[in-house]
């Protein structure tokens, strides 16, 4: 029996042929406009997708930024709500040689001059934030009458030693640096003890007015410091003797001391008037510590630094009065801290003195020469003490 086969086997069909025939059977079916149409319809598709791709990337960074918008919006804010009490509207200028710190207590990068503008950016306590770095605001005024100028510049460093001199008198004050400070030592010789002088001002005990009105009211003066300030109410229970007159009939302090007719420095320490008028003296100043006592140091454990007035006198062997009556710059921070009481003391015993004592300071320290202010009062101006020594 014979096998049957397939119809392609009996005919036998090449392979090439048959694929021939159907490629020619997919061209007779083929349509170019149909095609176009297909392939726009792609494109097309294609093209949205891209719209709608960058829709949403426009989109996205449009949240985003009203998202960073919002953020800074509230940080603003939030800045505003922390620092709102501490917003700068007055003026303010610096009073001294100001060092700008990048922290507060840190490192110097810079320094405003007296009298410069300083522009604040923010109150923080002692320390205030400027458009150059911090500095401390005990050195800042918003007054522009308390910058040190004018007479407080009376003359230039180059100046010194001022010098005055007639027939009984030589003055030569000397601007002198050391401790960080700066002071002005008025060496005074006199031959007439009697121009060393005191005063009140209104001439009664209780009046008070600043250097240059006492100056004025006294009619002029060559040299003029402040005194002890003991006035009613910060003497009440302290003897007190002026120009040879019982102003308060009370027992001497310990640090007390007199000026004699004679014009010699001395101890009225826990005396009564009547016992201080027997030794010749005229007037009385109570205050303190002795600075120097028979030539000699006197020790102190206070090591604070204050602005300082005080006064020495030099023994000589002739019948002239030698002393120093002397005024230290302080609290200027860059240019003047102020003096402690042994500093005091080693400047006089430097002096030859052999009798020192501390006057009032800090913001009553003050020294005229001929009408001028040449100092730096550690206020910005002149505070109204309650006295004065001068010498006319």
């Amino acid at each position: 029996m014979r096998n049957k086969e397939s119809f392609f086997s009996a005919y036998r069909f090449p392979a090439g042929l048959f694929m021939l025939i159907l490629v020619a059977c997919m061209l007779l079916m083929y349509d170019p406009a149909e095609a176009e149409q297909y392939q726009d319809m792609a494109e097309a598709e294609q093209y949205q997708d891209m719209t709608e791709a960058e829709s949403y990337q426009d989109t996205t960074e449009a949240g985003q930024s009203q998202d960073t918008t919002e953020a800074r919006q509230s940080q603003d804010t939030t800045e505003s709500e922390q620092y709102g009490d501490m917003a700068v509207s007055e003026q303010y200028w610096s009073i001294a040689e100001l060092n700008i710190r990048d922290l507060p207590d840190g490192d110097i990068i810079g320094m405003y001059h007296t009298g410069e503008s300083v522009n604040v950016i923010q109150e923080q306590g002692e320390w205030f934030l400027t458009d150059r770095g911090y500095v401390s605001s005990m050195y800042l005024t918003s007054d522009p009458a308390y910058i040190p100028r004018g007479e407080y510049l009376a003359y230039d460093v180059s100046e010194f030693p001022l010098t005055y001199t007639d027939d009984t008198l030589s003055i030569t004050i000397y601007r002198e640096k050391g401790y960080g400070s700066v002071w002005y030592a008025a060496n005074v010789i006199l031959s007439d003890p009697a121009r060393l002088k005191t005063m009140y001002p209104g001439g009664a005990w209780g009046g008070h007015a600043t250097a240059s009105d006492a100056y004025r009211e006294v009619g002029g003066c060559i040299l003029m410091i402040n005194g002890d300030f003991r006035d009613p109410t910060n003497a009440q229970n302290l003897g007190i003797v002026r120009d040879g007159k019982i102003i308060n009939n009370q027992t001497m302090k310990k640090a007390s001391i007199g000026l004699t007719q004679d014009g010699d420095l001395v101890s009225t320490r826990l005396k009564d008037p009547s016992e201080v008028l027997a030794m010749h003296v005229r007037d009385t100043f109570s205050f303190g510590p002795f600075l120097v006592w028979d030539g000699k140091a006197v020790s102190h454990k206070n090591t604070e630094i204050h602005p300082r007035t005080f006064i020495g006198q030099v023994s000589r062997e002739d019948e002239q009065k030698e002393y120093w009556l002397i005024v230290a710059d302080g609290r200027w921070n860059g240019y003047s801290d102020g003096l402690t009481r042994d500093a005091m003391t080693q400047i006089l015993l430097d002096k030859g003195c052999r009798i020192g004592f501390n006057l009032d300071g800090g913001g009553s320290s003050v020294m005229l020469f001929q009408g001028n202010v040449i100092n730096r009062p550690s206020d910005g101006h002149q505070r109204e003490n309650a006295d004065y020594i001068y010498i006319k």
